[in-house]
């Protein structure tokens, strides 16, 4: 005969629960050997049947509020996570230290260590990971802002280098890793706004090359990594912006092409590498001749720096923007003279460069962005007169491009924003009149709400996704905690346990080789001990 006690803490009877157990012969399976199977099944299906059907394993992610870092409903507005060693980093405030560096271990956000003492802010920004820390630009209200970086720790807080001493700063920005050094735009007094680099000691950073000799400045600007290269538009004498790169070497430094001879400059933007090769907008020129602003490829040579394609033909431009690669191919938004910005793509050939979708059928424009690559497809926000901005998706054809969903049903826009892949899930944010802008997802095929954090039509306006080990943090307003740090993540373990006590030495399986169990609890009974016999 068995006696079994079943321990219940999940506030429901338990009431003829039926465990089937696998055997390997019918007969001579000691009782000790035969207790620890029991055990280990029912524990299972107890745990199962707690939780409603679904073991906690395979339970649905719940948004859960991490911390109140700042009491009541100011809040602490975290910013800019980013992962570091199972921790994140942050920009975060409270009422005494302003905005500084802050740190989370999945529980409640504490201040990492307060840069400017008192309340005024050292404003940390521009977080990049290399080589187990952090390198970010902050203000200490001694030496302005800087180059900075942190292990995780109080002590492994520290200013890098004073690159323009005194209290104005260098202003540190586009920190990029290249070649396991930081490349960065920084200025001095001396040389302006140039190209820098570090290794993180003092000594380790220098200035790579004054482009623009001098003090003026060469406007380092959208600066991406390539092939072990660091690719941006500098200006420089008598050329204007232009296409650069660098290997972090003054030699390795050099402009690729004056794409608009000249002073007046090609601005080259949106700076996209796919498979290789540099995607970006640029100008020729609007004179007899030349093409406007229009899609270029980069293969970091003068001779394979070309014009893609002339969308907008004659001196018009086309004005590529968003632009994202996706299977070998870069999908932007473009303008031509018919169907104004819709879905384009290209694989860096004029003849296959060429319209996706009329997503807004006519001339009015379709102004897809925001994408996001998801389980084989393409997802991006776009507008159409029937349901305003919408989320869609594409496998790039016509024929795959298609609306996912009509989240603010009608002409009113969902404006779904922040897409990130987790777990086999795309999350994002999205308006809808009834809830505000809150947390939505979709596994490619159901879309839905996923949480109402803030009830009622005003929103908790989830932004800064970020995955971190089986969670994905981001920050929200409840309405009554303020912005403060959430994440996304399986709920609670359960306290479920069984314990099972045999008699006797041996069990008789079935002719199925099967041993049948059934727990009746009485129908008043909700928690506690629940015993049983068989």
């Amino acid at each position: 005969m068995l006696t079994l006690s079943v321990i219940v803490d999940q506030g429901r009877a338990v009431s003829d629960l039926v465990a089937v157990l696998l055997g390997k012969s019918r007969e001579g399976l000691t009782a000790r050997r035969r207790s620890s199977l029991v055990t280990a099944a029912f524990a299972t299906a107890l745990s199962a049947l707690a939780l409603g059907g679904t073991s906690a394993s395979a339970a649905p992610l719940q948004a859960q509020l991490v911390g109140d870092a700042v009491p009541g409903p100011s809040g602490a507005d975290p910013e800019g996570m980013t992962p570091l060693g199972g921790q994140l980093v942050m920009e975060a405030e409270d009422g005494d230290h302003g905005e500084e560096l802050w740190r989370s271990d999945g529980g409640m956000p504490t201040l990492l260590k307060d840069i400017r003492p008192g309340e005024e802010d050292s404003d940390p920004w521009g977080f990049t990971q290399m080589g187990g820390f952090i390198y970010f630009s902050a203000d200490d209200g001694v030496h302005g802002e800087e180059l900075w970086r942190t292990d995780g720790t109080a002590a492994g807080t520290t200013l890098v280098k004073d690159i323009n001493p005194g209290s104005e700063g260098s202003n540190p920005s586009y920190l990029t890793v290249v070649n396991g050094q930081l490349l960065f735009g920084a200025e001095t007094s001396a040389t302006g706004y140039e190209l820098w680099r570090s290794d993180g000691t003092e000594a380790g950073t220098a200035l790579v090359k004054d482009i623009n000799p001098g003090a003026p400045d060469s406007n380092l600007y959208q600066a991406t990594a390539m092939g072990g290269n660091l690719y941006f538009q500098a200006t420089s004498p008598g050329k204007g912006v232009e296409l650069w790169k660098s290997d972090g070497t003054p030699g390795g430094t050099v402009e690729i092409k004056d794409i608009n001879a000249g002073a007046e400059g090609s601005y080259p933007y949106y700076l996209t590498p796919v498979n290789g090769v540099l995607f970006f907008q640029a100008s020729d020129g609007y004179g007899v001749g030349q093409h406007g602003t229009e899609l270029w490829r980069s293969d970091g040579t003068p001779g394979g720096t070309v014009e893609v394609k002339d969308i907008y033909p004659g001196t018009s431009s086309s004005s590529p923007s968003e632009l994202e690669g996706f299977n070998g191919q870069v999908f932007f938004s473009a303008n031509d003279p018919t169907h104004g910005y819709e879905l384009w793509k290209s694989d860096g050939t004029p003849g296959g460069t060429q319209m996706v979708k009329d997503l807004n059928p006519g001339s009015e424009n379709g102004n897809p962005g925001d994408f996001q690559a998801f389980n084989g497809r393409l997802y991006f926000k776009a507008l159409d007169k029937a349901h305003g901005y919408e989320l869609w998706r594409t496998d790039g054809t016509e024929a795959g491009t298609v609306l996912v969903l009509d989240i603010w049903a009608g002409e009113g826009s969902g404006y779904p924003a922040n897409m990130t892949p987790f777990e086999g899930t795309l999350y994002f944010s999205a308006d809808q009149h009834r809830t505000g802008y809150e947390l939505w997802s979709t596994d490619g095929n159901a879309v839905g709400l996923v949480a109402d954090i803030l009830p009622g039509p005003s929103g908790s306006e989830p932004y800064d996704f970020t995955p971190l080990g089986n969670a994905l943090y981001f920050t929200a307003n409840d309405g009554t905690h303020g912005y403060e740090l959430w994440k996304l993540a399986p709920p609670a373990p359960s306290d479920t346990s069984v314990s099972v006590k045999l008699k006797g030495k041996k069990l008789k399986l079935d002719a199925k080789n099967r041993l049948k169990l059934k727990i009746s609890c009485p129908a008043t009974e909700t928690s506690g001990v629940c015993k049983g016999k068989v």
